[in-house]
């Protein structure tokens, strides 16, 4: 247990990291979504384990990619 927790504190550090950049990139406030960002990764890892997976988490670089293609922009207009 001691070794996984500190794993759990860096997803959900990383995982509001993630949702911050795309309110960033957006222009638009997206704190009211994270608390279902949250349950959302904590329910796929609670899948994922039963299957024998690993935690799950967003990738950053589907972000980078997000910023380079300025796919945000035009979808969230």
């Amino acid at each position: 247990m001691t070794l996984l927790a500190p794993v759990a504190i860096i997803l959900v550090a990383e995982n509001l990291g993630h949702i911050k950049a795309i309110g960033a990139m957006t222009g638009k406030s997206l704190d009211k979504y994270i608390g279902r960002a949250f349950i959302g990764d904590g329910i796929a890892t609670v899948v994922s384990g039963f299957a024998g997976g690993t935690g799950v988490t967003t990738y950053a670089e589907n972000i980078g990619v997000m910023a380079v293609t300025k796919s945000t922009r035009r979808s969230c207009s």
